[in-house]
């Protein structure tokens, strides 16, 4: 059951359960991209220990940014009853300096969706303004995050680096290219047994740019949390 959805419809709060037939009413939240979410596993997924076993049952208020949600706990009408407010972090944000590259443009990371370890689908990340019909890859660390000289520019993750499959840049023009990957679906494969709920993952993209020095370019990066 919908109790309240978001400004921009893209989170939707409530509760589902019925304990009159041994179901227990249980808070959850909505985001496309990870689907409906128990709101208690997604708390303690994001670093909020303190929620596992609330016993929060009913979402019933969230902000018209999708941040904030007013949540009840205790099963009712039996209670006894306690009020929560739970705030969710960005679903990812960026950080460290993207390379402009040989033709003046600087590809910068976007996403779009939720990430997710149980979806299969759903957060896209995606960069423009690279080299038209050139060859580039996503690249990820669930290590840190970094800042560090490479390649003419800055290498932005930490540790042990993982590469997606490479892709084509396809496009026209100086800077008509483009890259992007369904990060939801890269989990799904199975592939990285670290990719899981509540893992943070830092990533970045690679590309061809045989007019750079040293033929390579490098966006900025992006952080994220995979939800349950």
């Amino acid at each position: 059951l919908g109790l309240s959805v978001s400004a921009d419809g893209n989170t939707i709060v409530g509760t589902n359960g019925n304990p009159f037939f041994g179901t227990p009413f249980r808070a959850f939240v909505w985001r496309p991209g990870a689907g409906v979410v128990v709101l208690e596993d997604l708390l303690v997924a994001l670093g909020a220990p303190n929620a596992a076993g609330a016993g929060l049952s009913q979402a019933v208020e969230v902000s018209d940014d999708g941040k904030t949600i007013a949540v009840l706990s205790g099963q009712p009408p039996f209670g006894p009853f306690a009020g929560w407010v739970a705030t969710l972090p960005d679903v990812a944000t960026s950080y460290c300096t993207a390379k402009t590259n040989s033709q003046g443009c600087t590809p910068t990371i976007t996403w779009s969706g939720t990430p997710s370890a149980s979806s299969g689908a759903g957060f896209e990340i995606a960069t423009s303004q690279v080299l038209p019909t050139s060859s580039g890859l996503l690249f990820y660390s669930t290590t840190g995050p970094d800042s560090k000289p490479f390649q003419g520019g800055f290498l932005c993750v930490a540790g042990k680096v993982t590469r997606t499959p490479g892709q084509n840049s396809g496009g026209s023009g100086a800077c008509g290219g483009s890259f992007s990957i369904d990060f939801n679906a890269h989990v799904a494969l199975g592939l990285d047994p670290a990719l899981v709920g509540g893992a943070t993952v830092w990533a970045q993209y690679w590309s061809r740019d045989p007019g750079s020095a040293s033929t390579t370019n490098l966006t900025d990066a992006v952080e994220f949390t995979l939800w349950p």
